[in-house]
């Protein structure tokens, strides 16, 4: 016997003392009102199911296990009542008490029906707490919706304060769907996880869901039945999340004006469902786009404040320490900064889908392909930048060119593309010097054109070397085997690569499959590659709805990003003569 059921059974007669049996046999005795009660009590500890149901109907009944005093509601003893009364007057020989159990039937399914419409209004976005007063108060379904619906303004206003965009959890009072849910449907509908992706917009950065991830774990499940769900559907749903529940019919024509008109487009649930779309296709295609300058040969800067030109100061080395004679004082440190300027420029795009689209349901077909595009084009722009210096070979603070064997010292040609070449190689890098001093800088990545792929693997990794000469005949070991060399593969240094800073795309730096490039660690000050502050280095997006005379919704994205040498001393190119 659980532990409610016998505090219930003390409280209608019960002795504290007594045994179980005698527990079970006052329970086997009792009649009416108290009998139901009992058996709604009457349930497995460890069953949490049927304890639910037992609230739904003691609750009903008026009963409240921690206050033991059985008393019937005011809404069952005046439906009691008032069908006794019915009873008498017709005749039909019903008792009171038979007319009492059957007014409790009725009241229990309600109060159940209630309890189950209240639960399902309220879903995972309602905070417990809340649910449990519009349970226990007795709220309507009418009210609960009112004061749910009320809890998700004050939410939205409240993010919207703090994250300066909407919040996407609003919900339809009448089907209990989220504009989440909605979302992660067409997610769905695009071939993407929205577990794995499901980004919104604040203060137009693209930013992860930070949510409950079991909550958005459920919105995902849910939002599957939804993949299939059509345009002008997802639309009527939206609409009704924004509260338009009734005479919003619009078949065709002015389907988005309609809606945005009575919503507001830039705060309404429509624009969370298709911007969290395209900003996570964006961002899934943009993290998935290969970049060969990631790993630790490129520095980068998250922190560039404005588009004006930013100075990257580096101080350089000094010379030794000076032998000190007894009684002389030691000679000052004189420090000299070199510095590099650039700029960062904004790298920008848009597109629209007309309203048409929607209406035809195209809307996916459009969606599916350009957010991915776009995403992808600027995942390029940062390895674009960084192969059209290195192809380009810009003028440095000295006047002389990035790559420049005479006074640089990191330009070769004319050599084999070989052990002792790359050997030669490192060793340049390594005895390069500032102000006297040796910098001993190692090198880090060896970065090839993808026709020196092969050829780089075979020097990196294999540990005998044959040059195939009379005396070479004889395997000796290959001492670029323990370089640790991380190799990159680039197509760009093949083929060329258009400018990203010139905006008419008419400078193009060629290629060439037989140079190939060393670098060292970030740290030597190889290359910067520069983002706008609070971008996160990632690319932006806005929504707006197309006005006069044009129909649709649209989004514009852009990238604030830019790169520059900072020193020639830590990058080596040569030039080989043959594959």
């Amino acid at each position: 016997m659980n532990k409610r059921l016998l505090s219930y059974l003390r409280s209608v007669g019960l002795a504290a003392e007594a045994t179980d049996e005698q527990a079970w046999e006052h329970y086997r005795g009792l009649r009416g009102l108290q009998s139901s009660i009992a058996n709604a009590l009457n349930y497995q500890e460890d069953d949490h199911g049927a304890r639910t149901n037992c609230d739904v109907m003691i609750r009903a009944l008026g009963y409240d296990p921690e206050k033991p005093t059985v008393q019937l509601t005011a809404e069952v003893a005046q439906t009691a009542t008032a069908t006794a009364g019915e009873r008498t007057a017709g005749n039909d020989g019903a008792s009171a008490n038979g007319d009492l159990e059957g007014a409790t039937q009725r009241s229990i399914q309600q109060e159940r029906t209630r309890i189950v419409a209240l639960r399902t209004l309220a879903g995972s976005d309602v905070p417990g707490e809340l649910l449990n007063r519009a349970i226990d108060d007795g709220w309507s379904e009418d009210r609960a919706g009112r004061e749910f619906l009320r809890h998700f303004r004050e939410q939205n206003t409240a993010n919207v304060a703090h994250d300066g965009a909407p919040a996407v959890h609003s919900r339809n009072s009448v089907t209990g769907i989220t504009a989440e849910v909605l979302a992660a449907g067409l997610l769905h509908r695009n071939g993407i996880d929205p577990t794995k992706y499901f980004c919104n917009i604040q203060g137009d950065v693209i930013r992860m869901y930070h949510g409950s991830s079991e909550q958005l774990a459920r919105s995902a499940e849910e939002a599957w039945r939804f993949r299939d769900m059509s345009m002008m559907d997802l639309v009527r749903a939206a609409a009704r999340i924004d509260g338009i529940e009734s005479g919003f019919h619009v078949s065709r024509g002015e389907l988005l004006q309609s809606y945005s008109a009575r919503a507001g487009f830039s705060t309404s649930a429509l624009a969370n469902i298709f911007t969290t779309n395209m900003s996570s296709q964006l961002l899934a295609a943009f993290d998935a786009t290969e970049d060969t300058t990631s790993g630790g040969w490129i520095r980068e800067n998250r922190d560039i404040p404005n588009f004006k030109t930013n100075e990257r100061a580096r101080l350089e080395k000094g010379g030794q320490l000076k032998k000190l004679p007894r009684g002389s004082e030691a000679d000052h440190e004189e420090y000299t900064d070199s510095v590099e300027t650039y700029k960062i420029a904004r790298y920008a795009k848009q597109f629209v889908v007309d309203e048409q689209d929607i209406i035809d349901d195209t809307f996916g077909g459009i969606n599916k392909h350009t957010p991915a595009d776009l995403g992808e084009a600027a995942r390029q722009l940062r390895p674009d930048l960084v192969y059209s210096i290195m192809l380009g070979n810009p003028n440095m603070r000295d006047g002389n060119p990035l790559f420049d064997a005479t006074n640089h010292g990191n330009n070769t040609g004319s050599a084999t593309f070989a052990v002792a070449a790359l050997g030669a190689a490192r060793s340049r890098m390594r005895t390069q010097q500032e102000n006297g001093r040796n910098l001993s800088i190692a090198p880090f990545a060896l970065i090839v054109p993808d026709a020196l792929r092969d050829s780089a693997v075979e020097v990196l990794k294999s540990q005998l070397v044959i040059d195939g000469t009379a005396t070479g005949l004889r395997p000796a070991f290959n001492a670029q085997s323990l370089s640790g060399l991380m190799l990159v593969s680039e197509a760009r240094l093949d083929n060329g690569v258009t400018d990203p800073t010139d905006p008419t795309g008419a400078t193009v730096h060629a290629g060439s499959d037989t140079t190939w490039f060393l670098a060292g660690k970030a740290s030597a000050h190889t290359l910067e590659v520069g983002y706008l502050r609070g971008t996160g280095g990632r690319p932006q997006m806005r929504t707006f709805v197309l006005t006069k005379g044009k129909w649709g919704i649209g989004w514009d994205i852009n990238h604030d990003i830019g790169a520059k040498a900072l020193s020639w001393h830590g990058w080596q190119r040569q030039q080989v003569a043959a594959l």
